[in-house]
């Protein structure tokens, strides 16, 4: 009896010592990736994936500025993306969602890896919706991801992930107190594609009336992680966000809140940018189809500034097979 209240004790001491290490392991390991996204540390990337060109800009972020992209498979717009970014030298974390049918090649795999790309998987459709729109439900994981991680983050970039390139840190741009958002100089009513997309939202009324105003760029959006919380939410919760749920209608969304004031009424501070505060546009920004480019052979705008961010650079072949070269890119027009 003696010996079996012994062997008991030990299975009993056992067990304890075993969930013991198990959950303080546990924690360790969450601690570590916690450290990891606070650290102030450069990080060292595999420079075989890096682009052949001068940073514009000197590195302005650390891991607690963050890039939001979503994806639904490769292409070689996205490897630009990527390549580009950590080419700059920028320290800021990226994070890519990825959509359920985005095929993980060995190849996109060791650029995630050696680029140190945070990859959520599977982004699904969650909420009984006949229809899948990355546009929309972009926003929707990323704020899922901010919130997750509130106390971990400062300034963020959200940006279209397959036709945008870097040739600075984005974050030398980028205020920790307000948001920014891309101007595109052109008024709405002289874009088929804006007017229409207002329309089928909005009615022919509200259309009329936004159509003199500026078109904002829904695919560009920087600065203060709480003031981008809070304008997810305010998007997230229109009525338009459900009735208007489409390729696109994320933009007439967004150009309806700011032009009606409801940015500001919900305590979002904010400013406008256009073509030289280091966000850049090529179908609006470029003159005659003409890329301008400095003696260090980066692209310029017409008033000699060095954008951080290029935006829309495959309206011009020529731009896009220079960049794809740039940054080895095999993908060519």
């Amino acid at each position: 009896m003696a010996s079996k209240s012994i062997l008991a004790l030990w299975l009993s001491y056992l067990s304890v010592s075993i969930l013991t290490i198990y959950f303080v392991s546990s924690r360790q390991l969450s601690h570590s990736f916690e450290e990891k996204s606070l650290s102030q540390s450069p990080v060292q990337y595999d420079n075989k994936f890096f682009c052949t060109f001068n940073s514009s800009t000197k590195t302005s972020s650390t891991r607690r500025d963050v890039v939001l992209l979503f994806a639904t498979g490769y292409a070689s717009g996205l490897e630009l993306c990527l390549k580009s970014l950590r080419s700059t030298g920028s320290q800021c974390t990226i994070v890519l969602f990825c959509s359920p049918d985005f095929h993980f090649t060995s190849y996109i795999e060791r650029i995630l890896t050696g680029l140190d790309i945070e990859v959520v998987r599977d982004c699904k459709e969650t909420k009984g919706r006949k229809i899948f729109v990355p546009h929309m439900i972009r926003f929707e994981f990323e704020l899922d991801w901010l919130l997750k991680h509130r106390n971990s983050v400062d300034r963020v970039f959200h940006t279209d992930s397959f036709d945008v390139f870097f040739q600075g840190d984005p974050f030398a741009n980028i205020q920790n107190d307000t948001l920014t958002f891309v101007v595109e100089p052109h008024q709405i009513r002289s874009c088929g594609w804006n007017l229409a997309w207002l329309r089928e939202c909005y009615g022919d009324q509200i259309m009329n009336s936004m159509g003199h105003r500026f078109i904002v760029c829904s695919g560009s959006v920087a600065g203060s992680s709480e003031h981008y919380i809070k304008l997810l939410k305010l998007m997230i919760d229109q009525n338009e966000w459900r009735t208007c749920y489409q390729p696109s209608k994320d933009q007439p969304i967004l150009n309806y809140l700011i032009w009606n004031g409801l940015v500001e009424k919900a305590g979002i501070k904010y400013k406008l940018t256009g073509c030289d505060g280091g966000f850049f546009t090529v179908q609006w920004c470029v003159i005659e189809h003409t890329p301008l480019f400095n003696q260090h052979g980066q692209l310029v705008s017409t008033m000699n500034t060095v954008p951080s961010y290029v935006h829309q650079y495959n309206r011009l072949k020529p731009l896009t097979n220079y960049l794809f070269d740039i940054c080895k890119v095999k993908t060519r027009f």
